[in-house]
């Protein structure tokens, strides 16, 4: 894939690159991951079904076309996704007779956003592709993304272009959007924001977007606590500065309204007594879907150590095995789900592969190491990074190695004649 002759300007103020055709590929599956922005709902074919093909695609055109071998920093690591979807297949036919096709199919998303790491290192390290240029392109897709996320926010019922699961939380609209690619433009934008002396448009644009998003368009607690949480961290990360003071005066304030408002109040809530109803809330049905998937999980030796095995709610012994219809959903919980799922053997190596990505992150991009920060605290009620169904994970896997490859473009920010690192 050979370099497309345009030269462009990212949103990120004297920020020239090269668009390449790898990141037009990747573009165009992050677009459809989104499932079109969500507004492809009328294919024959579902838009994340489409991503799988573009995946499989591209992951073999670049092996097979890019020769001589390549070192992967986390090989193994991100191999480990094909022996839980087998192994949870198989466990699945053991615990609720589900055909094993029926379980390796359901996972078919998450198994192959995770081996895209594979070609987008191989890429990188061949020169084809950077981080730089894959930072640009999320920014470029997220912008128009958050755009008619906000448009469809403000016309609400009246006007309905995207196909979205709404409903009515704290009195407006709650759209149930993904925010992955969103984060990480996000915290790259945040960390340039505290150490680049100049004050960007960009910058400024994606930090007040994403709250914005968090707080008053998706409205999950859990997700707000963690994105407050590494931005505070990311502040306090930096060298006191005047500029630091400033953000520290600022988050303050800001923490103090926003936990006197209704929101702050059921985080609170949800923190300090759970079992204390929230108005319109899940938080009882999740501690009984919690309790359910810890008993059965621990049930016996094999679920404790593979998990009962992946739910598809297409076999009816399944459903009604995992009490799906009385509104227990693995998504709903976090890790504990996820621990019924695949045992003891997913949860130790997510942990594990974090704490490496992290050591990695600290040392390589500060960026990404608040993202899996905030990431990683969120577990106990939301499905980690590492285990969504579109290729943000694999991103942030291949930025962490893309640094470390020698890439100096890929190490910074340039502003007119100055360039400015960003934590790598």
């Amino acid at each position: 894939m050979e370099n497309i002759r345009i030269k462009g300007r990212s949103i990120n103020s004297g920020l020239e690159i090269r668009y390449n055709k790898h990141a037009l590929f990747l573009g165009l599956i992050v677009f459809l991951n989104l499932s079109g922005f969500y507004m492809l709902s009328g294919l024959p074919v579902d838009p994340t079904d489409i991503a799988v093909v573009l995946e499989i695609v591209y992951i073999v055109y670049i092996l097979l076309t890019r020769r001589g071998r390549c070192e992967y920093r986390y090989k193994w690591a991100m191999l480990m996704p094909i022996f839980f979807v087998l192994v949870s297949s198989i466990m699945a036919n053991y615990s609720y007779g589900q055909p094993l096709w029926f379980g390796i199919r359901a996972q078919r998303t998450w198994l192959f956003a995770c081996l895209m790491y594979f070609p987008i290192v191989k890429a990188m390290k061949r020169g084809e592709i950077n981080v730089r240029t894959i930072f640009a392109m999320l920014d470029v897709v997220n912008v128009i993304y958050v755009l008619l996320v906000i448009m469809q926010y403000i016309l609400g019922d009246s006007v309905r272009f995207m196909v979205v699961m709404s409903n009515e939380r704290y009195g407006s609209t709650r759209l149930y959007v993904s925010l992955s690619f969103v984060l990480i433009s996000y915290f790259v934008h945040l960390m340039r924001l505290l150490q680049v002396r100049k004050l960007v448009f960009s910058d400024l644009f994606f930090i007040v977007v994403t709250l914005f998003l968090n707080l008053s368009v998706v409205k999950g607690r859990m997700s707000i606590v963690c994105l407050l949480i590494g931005t505070g961290l990311a502040v306090l990360s930096i060298r006191f500065t005047i500029r630091k003071l400033f953000f520290v005066g600022v988050l303050f304030a800001a923490a103090i309204a926003f936990l006197t408002s209704e929101v702050g109040g059921d985080i609170l809530t949800m923190i300090f007594n759970s079992e204390e109803s929230i108005g319109g809330d899940t938080s009882g049905i999740r501690d009984i879907g919690r309790e359910f998937f810890i008993t059965q999980t621990l049930s016996d030796w094999k679920t404790a150590l593979f998990g009962c095995g992946f739910a598809n709610i297409d076999w009816h012994q399944t459903v009604i095995a995992i009490r799906y219809s009385e509104g227990i959903y693995a998504n709903d919980n976090g890790m504990f789900g996820i621990f019924f799922y695949y045992g003891f053997s997913f949860v130790i190596w997510n942990f594990l592969f974090y704490v490496r990505l992290m050591i990695d992150a600290w040392r390589r991009n500060r960026a990404m190491f608040f993202l899996l920060l905030s990431d990683l605290i969120k577990i106990y009620t939301l499905f980690p990074l590492s285990y969504t169904t579109n290729i943000a994970f694999a991103i942030v896997c291949a930025v962490l190695e893309g640094t470390e490859s020698g890439d100096e473009k890929s190490r910074g920010f340039q502003i007119g004649k100055k360039r400015y690192r960003i934590g790598l």
